[in-house]
């Protein structure tokens, strides 16, 4: 007596290879998508000193707030925003600065800066953390993407 296996329907496999492709494609979305969502809210944050997401940065001395306007006039924010002066942990953060870090995977996007007084700022004005509405903008925005594209691509499967 000889026993054979058939394969009637191979749809596991196929949906597993979808998931597969899926994940890979995560990269580039991260590096691109979630990347410019990453640096728009960075963006807004600093141009709103911290208030878009949440508590506003605490005010500047008043003296160093003038000497400030005049001294760092012809800078992104004309000298009146708060931690934006010469740019440098500006673009440290937001990208593409010199001290500006990023690591993509298909598990995440990792930014960091490397500005060497950057742990001290963020202490006394934090630009890392995020609000909650900020945070479910862009998980619902990976969700989206993750899930639509297996549905489409399991639908042409079948």
């Amino acid at each position: 007596m000889s026993v054979s296996l058939k394969t009637v329907s191979n749809g596991i496999n196929k949906y597993l290879n979808v998931m597969r492709q899926r994940e890979r494609a995560l990269i580039g979305y991260f590096n691109r998508n979630v990347l410019e969502q990453y640096r728009n809210l960075q963006r807004k944050r600093w141009m709103t000193e911290n208030a878009s997401e949440g508590q506003p940065w605490a005010a500047l001395n008043p003296l160093y707030a003038s000497r400030k306007r005049r001294q760092f006039a012809s800078y992104p924010g004309k000298g009146t925003k708060k931690l934006v002066a010469t740019n440098r942990l500006f673009e440290s953060v937001i990208g593409p600065g010199a001290d500006f870090r990023k690591i993509v995977s298909s598990r995440g996007l990792y930014i960091a800066t490397v500005t060497p007084y950057s742990k001290y700022v963020n202490e006394e004005r934090s630009f890392t953390g995020w609000s909650k509405k900020s945070e479910h903008e862009i998980k619902m925005n990976i969700a989206q993407f993750i899930f639509k594209g297996i549905q489409k691509q399991s639908a042409e499967l079948l």
